[in-house]
């Protein structure tokens, strides 16, 4: 490839980078999500607290017991309970819980290596759902999706691992989305 053509594609995708998407902007809910969220939630034990990163909807609560403690984070108010952080803006919650629940949020989160390290520090169980690069490996897609990682699931994993946490148990959804669970 000339020096030429290596500055063309550059450029371009410098351009495809600024005009891409943000979840801001196409923000929707499919109610079919609920379905990953109930397989994850299975996860959580009776009476633990739980931190909903990326909550949205709240349709976590659903599939929990009146003994858990819940706490749903948004980058927007959803309702009065809400605590308003910008993970993209490297604003996390500075709250401790037994289970820190992260379902389809980890795709739009710029600086994952930040997000995971503030996540993990906090919890002793991480409940994460992600859309792996090698089960959706159209970039195009990913980032009209507004998604702006692209992991593998080993990077995933060792991400994890690198801050003290093991994988303990791996799921995948009839979507594709796969399910980590780490614990300390």
């Amino acid at each position: 490839m000339s020096k030429f053509a290596k500055i063309v594609q550059i450029i371009r995708g410098l351009m495809l980078m600024k005009n891409r998407p943000t979840w801001r902007q196409i923000e929707y809910f499919n109610t079919e999500w609920k379905n990953r969220i109930r397989i994850m939630s299975q996860y959580i034990g009776k009476g633990d607290s739980v931190v909903d990163l990326g909550c949205g909807q709240k349709w976590l609560k659903e599939f929990l017991t009146p003994e858990n403690r819940y706490t749903g984070v948004d980058y927007r108010k959803r309702n009065d309970e809400t605590i308003i952080c910008d993970f993209n803006s490297h604003e996390y919650p500075n709250l401790s819980a037994d289970v820190y629940f992260i379902s389809g949020c980890l795709e739009y989160v710029e600086d994952y290596d930040d997000f995971i390290d503030n996540a993990v520090n906090l919890c002793r169980r991480c409940i994460i759902s992600y859309c792996c690069i090698e089960d959706f490996p159209d970039k195009s897609l990913r980032r009209r999706r507004a998604w702006v990682n692209d992991l593998a699931r080993e990077q995933l994993i060792k991400a994890f691992e690198q801050k003290g946490m093991r994988l303990t148990c791996e799921d995948k959804t009839m979507t594709n989305n796969s399910i980590f669970i780490f614990d300390k």
